[in-house]
């Protein structure tokens, strides 16, 4: 009966042993999950801000782009004002202006 009982503590010992060695290198893993996640972490923050920066030069750029459009619209009135002017320059009779004789 002695040696039974010393058989099973030791199964169970061995059992135990095995259980503590599976949880210490789930613990490792866990650890080294997290250092992971963490560096994700600290890139994903890092494009976050890059990506702010962009948006921010893109929010800039259309901006400049708006009012280079203006200034375009300025021009074409102004240019299709002359036009017109032009148009209407050329349209006028001509006056004939008489000859004297000396």
């Amino acid at each position: 009966m002695g040696k039974k009982k010393l058989i099973v503590i030791g199964i169970g010992l061995v059992i135990l042993i095995i259980a503590v060695g599976i949880a210490y290198q789930n613990y490792e893993y866990v650890k080294q999950a997290r250092k992971q996640v963490d560096t994700l972490n600290a890139t994903i923050q890092q494009k976050d801000m890059k990506i702010m920066e962009l948006n921010k030069e893109i929010k800039a750029k259309q901006d400049e782009l708006s009012g280079v459009r203006a200034e375009l619209d300025n021009i074409k009135k102004v240019l299709d004002d002359v036009k017109t002017q032009i148009n209407k320059a050329t349209e006028q009779p001509t006056i004939q202006v008489p000859q004297t004789v000396n």
